[in-house]
């Protein structure tokens, strides 16, 4: 580590640098990444508050024009370049003259240029798959002259999600399905279906590729074709929501509602979040006359979808006017008019709503129903496999009802147990297994890693309350031998965040009794507070320093008051270096040794996921044959060797394990 003693401070000082091969004379010790590298490629801002790529800004393009040229930079909410092909239509209000022209993706900036527009107001229409087509007005003077303009695109939350499911797959096979996949996500239906027709060929039980074509034949209106697809995709993969959501759907266009009524009941059983499918099985109950479950189905949709699933207002009104219940379903119907009134059904429950008022003898009405369920058309979302973990602040472990937590007890014995951790980490040594992945835009590993070390710590005390910690790894402590120069070293030190000399600068919150492998845990949630010195971890880039600020949630033992398991995040990214995201996973055990009847509470496993520079990484640290110093250590081991495979699914098997326990 890089001790940094501050006066009147007695810090506990654990800093991670990102070592320059210039800077080597650094010391590097306990930190979470350090990375060796020739330099870094900041990214110029241009513009207000949004970037454009360089080659909008060369002057050919004004000098070529005969009137005025407008760019176009398209980004998502999120200001992030589209990972598809956008289609941009250009109509002069004045003539009704249009241009269409599709995006380009250029030094990872998603832009359109038109040339020599005539003067006038003109109504740009931006439309992607995925997305809900958004419409602008822009007003040329038709003076030769560049103007830019910021088009943010929103996602379109009726979309079906496609994510790919499949853990394991032939190179070949993957190749295809993600052709087929990249040309689903710009709408080039053809040549999609060319690649997944392929990978379904060399890979029949691939249930990614059934499901994928049957979306494609459902954008192609081919229905039938559609549903054979889905249900293959169904049986291969009976826990696909998102395969199942769309055979309800599509056997609901064929007006095949026994059939689509057991896919969309599992749908909503596996995600009782998923408003579509709650909505599509609303309409599949109405039009089975089952008018309670009809209602409590819409209702469930309205619930979780909010205003994206207003279209459920239609089954919802109608079920209610079947069940006697007239005033509550003219309002239903209402709300779905005063946000839908141009929809193609909206005479139809015009005049539905007339009946209603018009019944005076509480008798049910004829004809209520609409004739075709109201499904919202637009084209569906085709993200990329959601690679990252959930943050500790995504979701909250579920906790005892009416228990209180002790909090001021809770963090003394826990700051106790960690000082003890700061002696025994230099009491053994250990085998130490580094698993490392490298994964594509698409969440898949483009690559996979093992390494073998013998590994041992170090600490000293320079100075009373400052510690130094370092590492040793077979007798090589750099960061050569790790897969692509990326060292990650001290994982399993983020528990010092609890140590009494640490734990006053985070805000720490007991949040109540959980579990953890079956035993009781306490809960705490901790936050850098930025009023505090920030001194868990450091970014040292050019002889600068970037300070880290870290959140994250501890599992404390509720009998023993160790800590179990710890899990952290940044607070913020430092954009900076580019480091957008880091999530830190270490899980604590005891470890016992027979010889000298010691037992010491050891980190066994630490996992890191992190975005650094564009590039998605996953890394696992495992330990064991644990050894104490002078009791067991004239055993003899054999050197480990490195070795390196193929693409693996390790990280995705761990992150399913956590999305699960979240």
């Amino acid at each position: 580590m890089i001790v940094r003693p501050k006066a009147g401070l007695n810090p506990l000082a654990i800093r991670p640098p990102w070592e320059l091969p210039m800077k080597r004379s650094i010391r590097v010790t306990f930190c979470s990444i350090c990375f060796l590298a020739a330099g870094y490629a900041l990214a110029q801002h241009k513009g207000q508050g949004f970037d454009f790529p360089d080659h909008v800004y060369n002057d050919a393009h004004v000098v070529a024009s005969k009137g005025t040229v407008l760019i176009l930079s398209i980004s998502d909410t999120r200001h992030h370049a589209l990972d598809r092909q956008a289609v941009v239509e250009l109509t002069n209000t004045t003539n009704n003259s249009s241009r269409t022209m599709p995006t380009e993706d250029v030094e990872g900036k998603t832009s359109v240029t038109f040339v020599s527009m005539d003067p006038g107001v003109y109504d740009i229409a931006v439309s992607a798959v995925g997305y809900v087509t958004t419409h602008q007005r822009f007003v040329a003077s038709g003076i030769t002259r560049s103007e830019k303009m910021q088009v943010i695109l929103r996602k379109d939350p009726s979309a079906t999600d496609l994510t790919i499911n499949s853990r394991e797959m032939s190179p070949k096979v993957r190749k295809e399905l993600l052709r087929g996949w990249a040309d689903l996500k710009s709408a080039k239906l053809d040549d999609a279906q060319k690649h997944l027709e392929e990978a379904e060929k060399l890979d029949p039980s691939n249930s990614d590729a059934a499901f994928l074509l049957g979306f494609v034949y459902f954008e192609k209106k081919d229905a039938d074709r559609a549903a054979q697809y889905l249900s293959t995709a169904t049986k291969l993969a009976p826990h696909n929501g998102q395969a199942l959501t769309l055979q309800g759907r599509v056997e609901s266009y064929r007006k095949n509602y026994d059939a689509a009524r057991a896919p969309l009941e599992q749908a909503v059983a596996i995600n009782p979040k998923n408003w579509m499918a709650h909505y599509l099985l609303s309409n599949v109950y109405l039009k089975e006359k089952e008018y309670a479950k009809s209602r409590d189905q819409a209702q469930m949709a309205l619930d979780e979808g909010k205003d994206a699933a207003n279209a459920a207002e239609l089954p919802l009104g109608q079920a209610l006017a079947q069940l006697h219940l007239y005033q509550p379903a003219v309002e239903a119907l209402g709300a779905f008019l005063r946000t839908s009134p141009t929809d193609p059904v909206a005479p139809q429950v015009r005049e539905i709503i007339g009946q209603i008022e018009k019944s005076t003898n509480g008798q049910p009405l004829s004809s209520m129903t609409v004739s075709e369920p109201v499904i919202a058309e637009t084209a569906p979302e085709v993200p990329t496999r959601n690679w990252e973990p959930l943050s500790v602040d995504a979701v909250k472990p579920d906790v005892a009802a009416g228990v209180s937590c002790p909090q001021g007890k809770v963090l003394y014995n826990a700051g106790e147990h960690v000082k003890e951790l700061v002696d025994d980490l230099s009491k053994f040594d250990a085998m130490e297994e580094v698993y490392h992945e490298e994964l594509d835009k698409n969440g898949f590993p483009k690559k996979e890693v093992r390494l073998k070390f013998d590994y041992v710590a170090s600490i000293a005390e320079p100075v009373p309350g400052t510690l130094l910690v370092d590492e040793y790894r077979s007798s090589r402590s750099g960061t050569d031998e790790f897969p692509d120069q990326i060292a990650t070293k001290g994982l399993p030190a983020l528990a010092f965040v609890f140590h009494p000399d640490m734990r006053d600068n985070f805000d720490m919150q007991c949040e109540g009794l959980g579990k953890w492998n079956g035993k009781s845990a306490w809960l705490v949630h901790f936050q850098q507070r930025e009023d505090k010195p920030h001194r868990i971890e450091d970014y040292v880039v050019n002889n600068k320093t970037y300070s880290v600020s870290m959140k994250g949630r501890a599992w404390i033992d509720a009998d023993t008051y160790e800590i179990v398991r710890l899990e952290s995040d940044l607070a913020k990214p430092i954009p900076e270096i580019q480091l957008l995201s880091q999530h830190e996973v270490v899980d604590y055990a005891p470890v016992k040794f027979p010889k000298s009847k010691t037992e010491l509470w050891l980190p066994k496993n630490a996992e890191l996921t992190f975005n650094f520079r564009n590039h998605h990484y996953y890394r696992q640290h495992s330990f064991d044959r644990f050894m104490l110093f002078a009791v067991d250590t004239q055993e003899k081991r054999k050197e480990p060797t490195a070795k390196s495979d193929g693409p693996g699914s390790r990280f995705h098997q761990w992150l399913h394990r956590k999305k699960q326990h979240a």
